[in-house]
């Protein structure tokens, strides 16, 4: 009886876990991909920037 428990739980665990990364898409999408467009566009815009400034 005791085992039973075990593999149940364990089972339910490895089901969580197989669901957990099309769980995690959405929100990486959302929060995670426009900060990290932010930190490698900034430095690029800055530049373009500065040289349209400067006067080409």
């Amino acid at each position: 009886m005791a085992k039973e428990n075990r593999e149940m739980r364990l089972s339910a665990a490895e089901k969580k876990a197989a669901a957990l990364p099309a769980k995690l898409t959405v929100p990486m999408i959302l929060f995670f991909l426009p900060v990290l467009f932010i930190v490698i566009l900034t430095p690029a815009i800055i530049s373009i920037q500065d040289t349209m400034a400067k006067g080409g």
